[in-house]
């Protein structure tokens, strides 16, 4: 059986006749079913998009770890009023020193980085011109092998220190989560 354009476009009007005209949308079958929903028991809570809190952070805590919170709570609360005030400040100068601990760090990072492109840059400069160049070849060999020793261990060196600064920058960010930092500062 061949199927030429005529028999494609027949089929094609077919379906499109087919097809009901007033079609629900999927938005529309979302908002019916959302109504027809049974509400859910008052013990239980459900977070939707729709009664999602939006300015204060959610966790998921046991039952135990809820009863204990409410006992430590209770007593920190004595001394929490007098350093509220005192604690926003503090908080905000804190956030700041993190942060520009965290900046300083990513700045000696991006400066490691460009050295070392710098100098693979470099030396890739340096194999072209060696190798097009076939008297050099045989007059300096010698040489060129001393300075492929050389931008060898100069390449492993500023590797090791980047990635000890990389390495610094995690634990940095670590210890500012450690202190209560949020992820925003952080990064």
């Amino acid at each position: 059986m061949r199927f030429t354009a005529k028999s494609c476009l027949l089929f094609a009007a077919i379906a499109v006749l087919l097809c009901p005209a007033g079609a629900q949308s999927l938005g529309e079958a979302a908002r019916k079913a959302r109504k027809s929903k049974p509400a859910p028991s008052p013990a239980t809570r459900v977070y939707t998009n729709d009664n999602l809190p939006t300015n204060a952070p959610i966790s998921v805590m046991s039952a135990s770890e809820t009863k204990n919170l409410g006992n430590s709570s209770s007593k920190a609360q004595s001394g929490t009023a007098d350093s509220a005030a005192v604690g926003d400040d503090d908080s905000k100068k804190n956030f700041d020193e993190w942060r520009t601990k965290i900046a300083d760090q990513k700045n000696k990072v991006a400066l490691m980085q460009r050295e070392l492109d710098v100098l693979q840059r470099e030396h890739q400069i340096q194999v072209a011109v060696f190798y097009a160049d076939a008297g050099m070849r045989l007059r300096d060999d010698r040489k060129w092998a001393d300075q492929e020793r050389q931008y060898k261990s100069d390449m492993e060196s500023k590797q090791k220190n980047l990635d000890s600064a990389n390495q610094r920058l995690e634990e940095i960010r670590e210890e500012a989560r450690k202190a209560g930092v949020p992820a925003s500062v952080t990064e």
